[in-house]
């Protein structure tokens, strides 16, 4: 990128390298996946349009250079004429010109990204949808730390870039112990196994622990009070037993207790498919406060927000305005800036989600060996053994 912001007239010369990264290094990493000049061109987009952030350079190195040239006019020629002194004004200017090229640059994306889903499937398209929502890509863009647990192995790379544009993945069987054939889709949902349930536990304790930081009396599971003849709509969850994912005092209102209940959607299923996704999202969270908003309001005197999300990313707008008010106390609490916690938060559920739909895709649903002559009932005898 240095080179092409201060150098003219180089893109013959980067044929090479856009070359290799096609032919090479994309394949590499994509487990030899046969790229089409679509599918390149898209990869070439940052992530936030559902690209891999892997640049054409021959098609932006000129482009860069005038952008370059541009922003840095002012202080050209401050060194041209020798001036040290550089006021307000001139330094104001050099911002708006940097945001005006920001803007350029942002319009040759979305123009590229519009041409690419002229082209597109109905999958393609809810794909590409899910690739740019909030947070859905922090796992390519954050740093691989082991000791936070931000690193994948090449087979969860190559999976998550595969689910990520519905591409085929290799090596996975071609029927489900269920019975059922199975696929992509079929191992979002299948409840063999239990992965559906680690996948739900997993983001509702994440969350429950960053309330732990800023909040009060916070609970998992906690039980709703028991109804003594009230009555509320058919779909209202009436049943004694009822559970919400989590508690916390002192979230939205002083005093108060809140209640949170998640949710993740895989928008692929046959019931989501006809619908846009933000729809999808939007009804989650209508089905859910459909079920318990009026018992909590009434009965337990609390707060309901439902924390929809989906299985590859992204979550509805009241996830998203829970994200942002935790991420503001926490951001009291630590004196770190809002943003680097709102995006620290996005990269815990983003990682927690992957490898969660990573575990469905991959996981072990039956043991797979020939049986054993194991009888677990020996433990016992041969603990009152050692007693005797």
């Amino acid at each position: 990128m240095y080179i092409m912001r201060t150098t003219p007239d180089i893109k013959h010369h980067l044929q090479q390298i856009d070359e290799m990264l096609t032919n090479n290094f994309i394949p590499a990493i994509t487990d030899g996946h046969i790229l089409s000049e679509r599918d390149r061109l898209l990869l070439s987009l940052p992530t936030r349009y559902g690209g891999l952030a892997i640049p054409i350079f021959q098609d932006i190195a000129d482009r860069e250079f005038e952008y370059s040239q541009y922003i840095s006019s002012t202080l050209t020629q401050k060194i041209i004429d020798q001036d040290s002194n550089i006021d307000m004004a001139e330094l104001y200017l050099i911002k708006s010109k940097k945001f005006e090229c920001l803007s350029k640059r942002n319009t040759f994306y979305k123009l590229i990204l519009e041409n690419i889903r002229k082209e597109m499937n109905a999958e393609e398209l809810r794909a590409n949808d899910l690739a740019q929502l909030k947070g859905s890509s922090s796992w390519l863009t954050s740093i691989p730390l082991k000791e936070d647990n931000l690193l994948l192995n090449k087979r969860e790379f190559y999976d998550g870039v595969s689910l990520r544009y519905r591409w085929s993945i290799k090596y996975l069987p071609t029927s489900c112990v269920c019975g059922a054939k199975f696929d992509i889709d079929h191992a979002m949902t299948c409840k063999k196994g239990g992965f559906i349930s680690c996948r739900h536990n997993e983001i509702r304790d994440i969350l429950a622990k960053l309330l732990d930081e800023v909040c009060r009396d916070v609970d998992i599971e906690p039980a709703l009070l028991p109804l003594t003849g009230e009555n509320f709509n058919k779909t209202s969850n009436s049943t004694n037993e009822a559970r919400l994912d989590v508690s916390a005092r002192n979230f939205w209102n002083r005093g108060e207790r809140a209640f949170f209940d998640v949710r993740v959607v895989n928008p692929f299923a046959q019931r989501h498919k006809q619908q846009k996704l933000e729809n999808v999202l939007k009804n989650n969270e209508k089905e859910k406060k459909t079920q318990y908003n009026t018992r909590v309001i009434s009965i337990e005197h609390g707060s309901f927000t439902p924390i929809v999300m989906s299985c590859y990313g992204g979550m509805g707008r009241e996830g998203e305005h829970f994200i942002k008010t935790l991420a503001k106390k926490l951001s009291e609490k630590k004196n770190i800036l809002e943003c680097k916690i709102v995006a620290y938060i996005r990269t815990k559920l983003c990682f927690a989600l992957l490898r969660a739909s990573l575990l469905c895709l991959r996981g072990t649903r039956v043991l797979n060996v020939k049986k054993l002559n194991i009888d677990v009932n020996e433990i016992e005898l041969v603990n009152v053994q050692s007693i005797n």
